[in-house]
């Protein structure tokens, strides 16, 4: 806190403060500044806690056609957003929002393929102001690869040739 002329001022001395005591979790708070001695007058000041980013950003499950994600819960996050890379858009995008959980199954994806994904936490304080914490770390996972069909199996001279077809994700 500093007066008009920018001289720092003591707390204690100078001024008090009046804060809500849960101000360490995320949200928005409003605290109050009394000035004394030589200062006259107060203020009422608003702030925001973004939540921590989000930790732990796994795929729990692959199949060709989905990935199930999950997360470490965020101290005081009220909500998540799931982002996914897109290639032709150059960015991440907004995949899903969810509510008091740390898990989604994105569906839809195609076979043998490799994503990216972030997770990105917020707080809705009693205001309906939105606060965002900071995205997690790129996730890099990928589908399974479809199952290989066999076309043909030849044999001749004690050997076995088998011929399938190419599916794509395969190494």
């Amino acid at each position: 806190v500093k007066d008009a002329d920018g001289k720092t001022l003591v707390e204690g001395q100078d001024y008090d403060l009046i804060y809500p005591d849960e101000m360490k979790i995320p949200g928005k708070y409003n605290i109050e500044v009394f000035f004394k001695g030589n200062y006259l007058g107060g203020k009422d000041l608003t702030f925001t806690i973004a939540p921590k980013a989000t930790t732990g950003v796994k795929a729990k499950t692959q199949t060709t056609s989905s990935i199930t994600l999950t997360w470490t819960k965020t101290t005081g996050a009220t909500g998540y957003r799931v982002y996914q890379y897109s290639p032709s858009k150059g960015k991440y995008v907004v995949k899903a929002s969810v509510k008091d959980v740390t898990t989604y199954k994105v569906s839809g994806l195609k076979a043998g393929t490799t994503y990216k994904f972030k997770i990105k936490p917020y707080v809705k304080s009693d205001d309906g102001t939105v606060i965002w914490g900071s995205a997690s770390s790129a996730l890099s996972t990928a589908t399974k690869p479809s199952t290989p069909t066999v076309k043909s199996v030849t044999a001749s001279s004690g050997k076995a040739t088998l011929i399938w077809n190419n599916v794509s994700g395969e190494s």
